[in-house]
């Protein structure tokens, strides 16, 4: 499949814009610092506390929903097919009360992904169990469960590690998971092309 973009020139997108935040980011942490300590005479805001890490992840969400929308509409999908922050509903009302959570993007009727800049497991524990959760009823619900990912987390160092990647695409299928820090493949084309393919039978 030929693809607009692929991996290395998405990656340069956001390493680019991500490298521009977070010189600005810095920078207003400083002011703010500045700015309180001005007026109040101290400062007791940690303003470290903006997390680099919630910028950097915003800004990867951002770059794969309009690249996406691009590839879309090239493919000859109307781009408008894409949701960001579908709310996944349960089934299970008791299931709803604790586990309603948002998913970065709904593609047509067929197909949900999650956006992660700096791997899937958070809290390695919880983060499993909730992903677990929402592709059993993701699944029920006749939609197939995606991850792309800006980077994934390290291979284990000996066996007693945990294999962060190696879960998350136990998780969601070698087929459905999608690591952009990969050096042997062109993972956005990939991508993309999974998404087209589903489509096309969604058509069907």
């Amino acid at each position: 499949m030929i693809t607009l973009y692929d991996q290395e020139n998405i990656n340069r997108l956001y390493n680019d814009i991500d490298n521009i935040f977070s010189e600005n980011l810095k920078k207003a942490s400083e002011e703010t610092n500045n700015k309180l300590n001005e007026f109040f005479g101290v400062c007791e805001c940690n303003t470290k506390k903006i997390s680099s890490r919630d910028i950097s992840g915003w800004i990867f969400e951002n770059v794969v929903r309009i690249g996406l929308r691009q590839e879309l509409k090239n493919l000859g999908y109307n781009p408008d097919i894409i949701t960001p922050q579908y709310t996944l509903k349960y089934n299970d009302s008791e299931l709803e009360k604790v586990q309603k959570r948002k998913i970065d993007l709904k593609i047509g009727d067929k197909i949900l992904v999650e956006i992660k800049g700096f791997g899937l497991f958070y809290d390695y524990n919880s983060d499993k169990v909730k992903y677990q959760r929402i592709k059993d009823e993701a699944e029920k619900q006749k939609f197939n469960y995606l991850c792309i990912l800006k980077k994934g987390e390290k291979e284990p160092k000996n066996k007693d590690s945990i294999d962060y990647r190696g879960d998350a695409i136990i998780l969601f299928g070698k087929e459905n998971c999608f690591f952009l820090d990969d050096p042997n493949e062109d993972n956005w084309k990939n991508f993309v092309k999974r998404v087209s393919e589903i489509l096309k039978q969604e058509t069907k």
